[in-house]
């Protein structure tokens, strides 16, 4: 098992464990940190970047941040991270992360 597979299923651990009763996301949405929700967007549960395991070690991580949320009876998984960090993991752990949680 590959390291960053390692730490993908690290954090879809926690995060399953911190999942709302009958939370079952096949949306995951990525946004800028200032980007307002409309307001059909219910946020169910918050949690930073920084407090998900395993620790990353990324600049301003207080300003990214992971939603459970709902939206027209949809579970969505939504994300908020800057440009830069969205460009250091296309196609990296949170892609391979949200296929992990939809499942």
């Amino acid at each position: 098992m590959t390291e960053q597979r390692k730490k993908v299923l690290e954090s879809v651990k926690f995060l399953k464990a911190n999942f709302p009763a009958k939370f079952n996301p096949k949306i995951a949405l990525i946004t800028e940190p200032n980007f307002k929700l409309p307001s059909c967007f219910e946020v169910i549960k918050k949690f930073k970047l920084i407090d998900i395991p395993p620790h990353i070690g990324v600049d301003n991580e207080v300003f990214h941040i992971l939603y459970f949320a709902k939206c027209n009876k949809k579970d969505i998984i939504i994300i908020m991270v800057g440009f830069i960090f969205m460009m250091a993991y296309q196609c990296g752990i949170w892609d391979i992360l949200f296929i992990y949680l939809s499942f």
